[in-house]
C-alpha cells in the first residue's frame, strides 16, 4: 500500500494504547500480517497476497562504468552500475487488488 494511505487509514486502526499507558503499533487482529509500504502503489489502492507466490528475478553484468565529462569543472567522477530486475506473480490469482477509497477512520480515534 502507499505510505500515505498507511499513515492516514491503517496507522490509526493498528495503534493501540496498553493499560500501562504505552502505545503498540501495527497491532492488527490478523496473525502474521505484515504491512509493506511502497510509493509505487497508487493512492487508495491496497494489494494483498503472500510473498512466496511472487517471483523476483535480478540480473546484472557487474560492469562498472566511469565518466569524467559531466562534472569536469568540479573535478568529480561519475560511476554507473546497471542492474536489471523484474517481478511477477506465479499465478494470476495469487494477489488481490482492493480499492480502499471508502475506508475512513472513525471520528474521535486517539492516536499518538
Amino acid at each position: 500500500m502507499n505510505p500515505l494511505d498507511y499513515a492516514t487509514k491503517f496507522f490509526p486502526i493498528g495503534a493501540k494504547r496498553k493499560d500501562d499507558g504505552t502505545w503498540t503499533y501495527d497491532n492488527f487482529g490478523v496473525p502474521g500480517l505484515t504491512m509493506v509500504q511502497s510509493p509505487a502503489v497508487p493512492l487508495n489502492t491496497m494489494i494483498s497476497g503472500k510473498p512466496k507466490d511472487y517471483f523476483m528475478g535480478v540480473a546484472s553484468e557487474q560492469r562498472l562504468e566511469s565518466d569524467d565529462t559531466i562534472r569536469l569543472i568540479e573535478d568529480q567522477r561519475l560511476y554507473l552500475v546497471r542492474q536489471l530486475a523484474n517481478g511477477r506473480p506465479l499465478d494470476p490469482d495469487s494477489f488481490t487488488v482492493f480499492d480502499i477509497t471508502a475506508l475512513e477512520v472513525k471520528e474521535g480515534t486517539t492516536t499518538p
